[in-house]
């Protein structure tokens, strides 16, 4: 029959048993312990990561202060300043192009400051008297609208047509417009993009395209220097033929004249509407565009300046003509002009109040 165990053997065994039992359960305390200060490391550690990623933001907020100012100093006044990815980008807004920090409005082109000869040579087929020629600096840059103003932007923001030939159509230049209403076109075109008026108008009667005059005008920006205004304006004389010959010297900007009167003179029939080739005035565009690529500075309708109407100075930088006079200088010619008139140097004038089917205008405006 079996031997049972004895009482010492029983005891020594419950003993082993209980020593056991304490150390797994101490074990499994150490581990619980362990496993508890590993989490609690585990949470400083995330905890030290927030704190670091916190001072990233905050230094990328400050990088971000930092290029949002740097855009304000280096990105054009027509563009906005777009952060990516912790770097700034200089972008053109909307109808504006180029790299940010030099735009040009979609219908207009970049013409760079520079020196050139203005007038024309003694010995020039058709020319004026009053054409002699000398050097103007123009040392800041500016842009022209690349084609006259049409009646249908004309229409758009002014909210009337006086053109004399409407039926020609919303990309016909708009004419029988005298210089007070281009002025007032002018500053509304600025004020519709943001921009600071050029030009006081008071004393003002009727309204712009019913034949509105004004007994005072005044240039608003830039102490009076029309070149320092930063919106909408008519081009100087000066500029109008510095844009005009593009860097040429000839009597058109594609070559020489020919033919002083209406006969064709095929230099002059590839780029304007004079009266060998015209009836009327035609829409805008139509004809070869110069080396900047403006179109119609000779012929269809003549173009508003700002100077008063007067003998040439001297050698000069930025010309703005006299304070007074009696008439203002408009350019180019006409569709219904021969062909001596529509040469790069040519010189008419105006009275301010004047409207006709043959006058029109385009714009400019300084850049920074």
């Amino acid at each position: 029959m079996p031997t049972s165990a004895s009482p010492t053997c029983s005891f020594r065994l419950s003993l082993l048993c209980f020593g056991l039992g304490l150390l797994i359960v101490g074990c499994n305390v150490g581990f619980e312990q362990t496993r508890v200060d590993l989490e609690s490391h585990q949470l400083d550690v995330l905890e030290a990561e927030a704190d670091l990623a916190a001072e990233v933001v905050d230094l990328d907020a400050e990088a971000v202060d930092l290029d949002a100012d740097k855009c304000a100093q280096t990105c054009s006044a027509d563009a906005t300043c777009a952060i990516m990815g912790g770097a700034f980008a200089c972008v053109c807004n909307v109808g504006y192009s180029g790299n940010g920090v030099t735009c040009t409005h979609d219908d207009y082109v970049t013409i760079p400051a520079g020196s050139f000869t203005m007038g024309s040579p003694a010995d020039e087929l058709g020319r004026g008297s009053d054409e002699a020629q000398h050097t103007v600096t123009l040392t800041r840059s500016f842009e022209m609208k690349t084609t006259e103003v049409t009646q249908g932007e004309w229409q758009s923001l002014m909210g009337n047509n006086p053109s004399y030939f409407p039926a020609c159509g919303a990309n016909c230049p708009v004419e029988t417009v005298n210089w007070y209403e281009v002025l007032a076109y002018a500053n509304a075109l600025s004020t519709a993009q943001g921009l600071a008026a050029c030009y006081t108008l008071s004393g003002c009667t009727w309204t712009a395209g019913a034949g509105m005059t004004c007994t005072e005008v005044t240039v608003t920006g830039g102490g009076g220097d029309p070149y320092a205004c930063t919106g909408y304006r008519l081009p100087t004389e000066a500029e109008w033929e510095y844009a005009y010959r593009a860097g040429t010297t000839s009597a058109f900007y594609n070559g020489g004249i020919t033919v002083t009167g209406c006969g064709e003179d095929p230099n002059l029939a590839a780029i304007g509407w004079y009266c060998g080739n015209a009836s009327n005035a035609h829409a805008v565009g139509q004809k070869q565009a110069n080396a900047l690529g403006l179109y119609d500075m000779s012929g269809n309708v003549w173009e508003w300046c700002w100077d008063w109407y007067a003998t040439y100075p001297g050698t000069v930088s930025n010309p703005v003509g006299l304070g007074t006079g009696y008439y203002r200088v408009i350019r180019g010619g006409s569709w219904g002009d021969e062909a001596r008139i529509a040469r790069a140097a040519f010189r008419n004038r105006g009275d301010a109040g004047d409207r006709d089917g043959f006058l029109g205008f385009r714009l400019s405006r300084s850049l920074p």
